[in-house]
């Protein structure tokens, strides 16, 4: 993956994220999609921290909003850098003074087909 095509996918996840785009989100993800967070087992109540599926990530990322919304006037997720791979990429960001990075997956059309949650808390 070229280094443009790598920044450009890391800017627009983290920025439809930034928004509450839930849609946009989606729009990265692949409908055989893999999730993996700590946060699944906060939000969802389910230890093996994995979420399959398109429907079921989108209602998740749906509760994860809901659990923790951005209040008005305070800055969204704020990019830290792009990391490049062959067919991935891992978007390293900074909310709230938490330093977090997402390692994402791509299949062949380009979508997200495994995404996997880090955070430095």
């Amino acid at each position: 993956m070229d280094k443009q095509t790598a920044e450009t996918i890391g800017a627009e996840w983290l920025r439809a994220w930034s928004e509450r785009d839930l849609d946009a989100i989606m729009e990265h993800y692949a409908e055989d999609a893999e999730q993996q967070s700590l946060l699944v087992g906060v939000v969802l109540n389910d230890a093996s921290g994995t979420v399959s599926g398109k429907d079921n990530i989108r209602d998740y990322f749906r509760k994860v909003m809901a659990a923790y919304p951005i209040q008005p006037g305070e800055p969204g997720p704020q990019l830290l850098g792009v990391f490049r791979g062959v067919s991935s990429l891992i978007v390293h960001f900074e909310m709230r003074g938490i330093s977090a990075a997402e390692f994402i997956e791509l299949d062949a059309r380009g979508k997200v087909r495994r995404g996997r949650a880090h955070f430095l808390d």
